[in-house]
């Protein structure tokens, strides 16, 4: 896309902190870093698989919160109920995983 000319022009506001923390990242070139973001964005299924990464990985941590309690439990050999359901949800998040990379690819 470089040397071709652009003749459109898209208008955003920002807070003063969106500004810094973009004009940071963007290595001193905002448009080309927006187009950019835009662009990855629709080939990548757009902002909502942005969010849908966001909600897995909080569930993830969640997981892996539950698993580590349970493993403590086991090795302190108490007993230790919940593991069907444990193993249901990473399943299911396993599942969730797999659906959002096939959006990605």
């Amino acid at each position: 896309m470089t040397g071709t000319r652009k003749t459109y022009n898209a208008h955003i506001r920002l807070t003063r902190q969106e500004h810094e923390r973009i004009a940071a990242a963007s290595g001193g070139n905002m448009s080309r870093w927006f187009r950019a973001v835009a662009l990855d964005a629709m080939a990548n299924g757009g902002p909502h698989l942005h969010a849908d990464m966001l909600d897995i990985r909080n569930q993830l941590a969640a997981l892996g919160n539950n698993l580590n309690q349970l493993a403590r439990r086991v090795n302190a050999g108490e007993a230790v109920t919940g593991l069907q359901e444990a193993t249901d949800e990473v399943r299911a998040t396993a599942l969730r995983v797999t659906k959002v990379l096939r959006k990605v690819r």
